[in-house]
């Protein structure tokens, strides 16, 4: 008899609850902000061949230690060591014949003439290999805190138009989803082979901008 009043029961609070199985509608909005790049990514490299493999790696540690001596003068800029790689060279007859050896530096900042600055200085005996403009992390989680409110607004907004056109007084949100993104790469280039060193160094008076876009999807239930 319990089991029994307990399946009545539930029949009973199914039967007045509203399904969610009619008049669900599914609705996304976005907003999309350009935002100027603020931060820029820089990356030279040395690359040397040496019959003595010690002799090699003396040299290109030596020019791994003056640029960090002076990248020490623009505390500013954010200087690592990249990819750090040494084979062996062979002639054609597949006989060793020495070594080569490839040592990279990194360099990221916000101030764009110090790093420019910088990068001509290395470029006296290293080599640009590339370089980007993006949006510093900070800034983008900045403005997509300000970018979900926007398109949660413009949801709601979307969701009173369709709930109007079906003669609709209210609405309930079934669902939602936010999500994040940038629509655009970052501005990257990269040094050709063989360039002067003057002829490599990167424009800098420009940044240019990305964009940052929030977006909403979920579903409503127009209410009759």
């Amino acid at each position: 008899m319990k089991r029994l009043l307990l399946l009545v029961g539930l029949l009973a609070a199914t039967a007045h609850a509203e399904p969610l199985n009619y008049n669900v509608i599914s609705l996304d909005a976005e907003a999309r902000r350009e935002v100027a790049n603020d931060l820029m990514r820089a990356s030279l490299f040395a690359e040397m061949n040496d019959a003595d493999a010690a002799r090699l790696a003396n040299n290109i540690n030596n020019k791994m230690h003056e640029a960090m001596k002076l990248a020490g003068a623009y505390p500013g800029i954010r200087f690592s060591a990249g990819d750090n790689q040494t084979y062996p060279v062979y002639d054609q007859k597949n006989r060793m014949t020495g070594w080569r050896s490839r040592a990279e530096v990194r360099l990221e900042c916000r101030d764009f003439r110090q790093c420019s600055e910088l990068i001509g200085k290395l470029q006296s005996f290293l080599q640009l290999g590339s370089w980007e403009f993006t949006i510093a992390d900070e800034t983008r989680q900045r403005v997509e805190s300000e970018l979900t409110s926007e398109a949660i607004v413009a949801f709601r907004g979307k969701a009173e138009v369709v709930a109007k056109a079906f003669k609709s007084k209210s609405y309930r949100i079934v669902n939602m989803a936010l999500n994040s993104r940038m629509p655009y790469a970052p501005r990257m280039a990269y040094a050709k082979a063989g360039v002067m060193a003057a002829e490599a160094a990167p424009p800098m008076a420009e940044g240019g901008t990305g964009s940052v876009m929030v977006t909403v999807n979920g579903s409503i239930q127009v209410q009759e």
